[in-house]
């Protein structure tokens, strides 16, 4: 009975050792070039903190590693030279010296084109909005399966009235006419609750763009057009508003 008590120990202790998964890191990349040269990655994964991280890139340093009480965090802090150059490199994650993970990291140059950040002056006319409730350009993104909120209902103030980004990008030009110069969109990321997060601000992701208002390379597309028509696009970041 003792031995296989043991044995069955044994089993569910390498099960656990070896179920390590990296899921993500955050921020997925960076930039070379910045004034603060530190940063911290947040790293997510299955057991990733029975792991050490490893990086080799000319002039990125990691400094420390950081473990929490919840195993399946770690935090690297970084320290990027003056130095470095944008490129892609390795962050290797090691068990008793050898290798089990592997996550590419990326470092690019930052935008130097004199019309990408302009700041936003008195001379602005700011129009804010919130995509669920300004144009519905997709009908098909209406609902999503397997997102916890699954109504809409326009003659309701609380469910989902269908707006999303092809909506928005489709009033471009009315907004132009308008006389906007910059637009304030309310948070368009993952709002993932069961009623009344239509507002975008009960976040549950701030690294994806809820698909109910499209995908991360349609919001790119959106800001590409609205800065070919001369308007400034606000990003609405607010780290304490998310959801429960």
């Amino acid at each position: 009975m003792r031995k296989s008590f043991i044995l069955l120990f044994l089993a569910l202790l390498t099960t656990r050792v070896n179920a390590q998964k990296l899921e993500r890191v955050e921020p997925m990349f960076w930039w070379v070039g910045m004034y603060n040269p530190k940063l911290q990655l947040l790293v997510h994964g299955t057991e990733i903190a029975a792991l050490e991280a490893e990086i080799n890139y000319p002039g990125v340093k990691l400094a420390e590693i950081h473990k929490v009480e919840n195993p399946n965090y770690l935090f690297l802090d970084l320290e990027i030279s003056a130095e470095a150059k944008a490129g892609k490199f390795p962050i290797v994650f090691n068990k008793n010296g050898k290798k089990k993970l592997q996550y590419v990291y990326e470092l690019k140059n930052k935008e130097q084109s004199s019309s990408r950040i302009q700041g936003v002056t008195s001379k602005d006319l700011i129009y804010l909005l919130m995509p669920d409730r300004f144009a519905n350009g997709d009908k098909s993104n209406d609902v999503i399966k397997g997102m916890r909120e699954t109504k809409l209902n326009r003659d309701s103030m609380y469910y989902r009235h269908g707006g999303d980004l092809q909506g928005l990008i489709g009033k471009l030009d009315y907004l132009k006419d308008l006389g906007i110069t910059t637009i304030w969109m309310t948070p368009e990321i993952e709002n993932d609750m069961p009623l009344a997060s239509y507002h975008g601000y009960a976040a549950t992701d701030h690294y994806k763009i809820d698909p109910r208002y499209g995908t991360l390379e349609l919001y790119k597309t959106y800001v590409n057009k609205a800065h070919e028509k001369g308007l400034k696009v606000i990003k609405d970041v607010v780290h304490n508003h998310m959801g429960t």
